[in-house]
């Protein structure tokens, strides 16, 4: 989603390490693309679904539901004093 400029999960760190995009699939099949992050998903939490959408890919059409949040704003300051 992140890639194509899609909304609607929230995306953070894009490899596992802010747990922000973290999601419950409720119905569908997804591989994993890469290493689970233990400090925001537990093994108990991933057999009941529970994973982070950067690491793993949709096999099938599949319903989700967002759980992970934003902890603060993100945002820079550019040399003028803008936020973006």
């Amino acid at each position: 989603m992140a890639r194509i400029g899609k909304k609607g999960i929230p995306a953070g760190c894009l490899n596992g390490g802010c747990g922000v995009c973290k999601v419950v699939i409720r119905c569908g099949t997804v591989r994993k693309a890469g290493a689970m992050s233990r400090a925001h998903i537990s093994e108990e939490e991933e057999t009941q679904g529970i994973v982070l959408a950067c690491r793993v890919m949709p096999v099938s059409a599949i319903d989700l539901d967002v759980i992970g949040k934003m902890k603060k704003a993100v945002t820079r300051t550019l040399w003028g004093g803008n936020a973006v």
